[in-house]
């Protein structure tokens, strides 16, 4: 056995290994850095995504807690109660018969 072929199976097992750059002159270290960089760019994607979620759970626990019933009643009082006083002030003046009246003999 030379000393040649001794180094030709060494570099023979390190290819099959894996452990001999693979044609683009890369390392394992920078293979490995490269993939701990790859991961750590998911991670943080991945706790973006987690504080996106997050913050929107505790926007709507807020938003549950939040009761609107007094808004929606008042609004609801503003655009009917007006119309309801001037039908009551309407009947009662006789202005709803009158005009009853006025639509029957224009027939």
């Amino acid at each position: 056995m030379s000393p040649d072929n001794a180094l030709g199976s060494f570099s023979s097992i390190d290819q099959m290994l894996g452990s001999v750059s693979d044609g683009e002159n890369e390392t394992i270290g920078e293979r490995l850095a490269a993939k701990y960089a790859a991961q750590q760019r998911n991670k943080m994607a991945v706790n973006e995504v987690q504080k996106r979620i997050d913050r929107r759970k505790a926007y709507m626990e807020i938003d549950e807690q939040r009761d609107d019933t007094g808004l929606l009643l008042g609004l609801a009082a503003a655009f009917l109660l007006p119309a309801l006083i001037i039908l009551v002030v309407a009947y009662f003046t006789g202005y709803l018969d009158r005009l009853y009246l006025t639509a029957l003999t224009l027939r």
